[in-house]
């Protein structure tokens, strides 16, 4: 089973960010779907990170994200040939901690790019997991069923993210918001606690 799988941020990255133009200093919401082989359904994350620019064009971040997912997966035991495990956790919420630089180029007629690199972790470094054994005899019929509840730790969960985003910038007063719409990839690993 790999431990970090590879997963794909899809489009929906509506992210509305305030910059007024006498401050160093942003904020942004970010929402976004991730897609993972292991599970057939999409897991959905909402972050928010605070910005602090070194120029127009520059600046780092420091934030938070959570994701939420579902798995619903079987697998075989790698010591015992008559065993497997099941998981079924439909409400997976993780939190994430992220720090990252955000890079923007000139407008022109309202539109931009803008992308971001960022670092994510886990500051709570222990998830609880919910495991069913199962054993079957030889003819492949059920004969034991266990369930296993356990706090797993995760290692912190170092990973990274970067986005690439087409954006729009709205200007009224002295303030701007900026929405945009992109995509990126990541080794964000929201089942770490499998791996744990």
């Amino acid at each position: 089973m790999k431990k970090i799988i590879l997963t794909s941020i899809l489009g929906l990255l509506f992210l509305p960010q305030f910059l007024f133009s006498q401050k160093n200093e942003g904020f942004d919401l970010d929402a976004g779907m991730f897609v993972s082989d292991l599970t057939q359904s999409l897991s959905f994350n909402l972050s928010g990170k605070y910005y602090y620019w070194f120029n127009p064009y520059l600046g780092y971040s420091l934030g938070a994200m959570f994701n939420y997912s579902s798995i619903d997966l079987m697998f075989e035991s790698p010591v015992d040939k008559y065993s497997s495990y099941y998981i079924d956790d439909k409400k997976n919420i993780n939190l994430s901690g992220i720090i990252g630089v955000k890079f923007f180029t000139p407008t022109y007629k309202g539109f931009g790019l803008m992308s971001d690199v960022n670092s994510l972790f886990e500051p709570i470094s222990y998830n609880a997991i919910s495991i069913d054994k199962r054993t079957f005899d030889t003819n492949s019929n059920l004969t034991e069923d266990k369930s296993k509840n356990k706090m797993v730790f995760t290692h912190f969960n170092p990973n990274f993210n970067i986005q690439v985003n087409l954006f729009y910038e709205v200007k009224k007063d002295l303030k701007k918001m900026r929405f945009a719409l992109g995509g990126g990839i990541t080794n964000y690993n929201a089942y770490n606690t499998l791996s744990g």
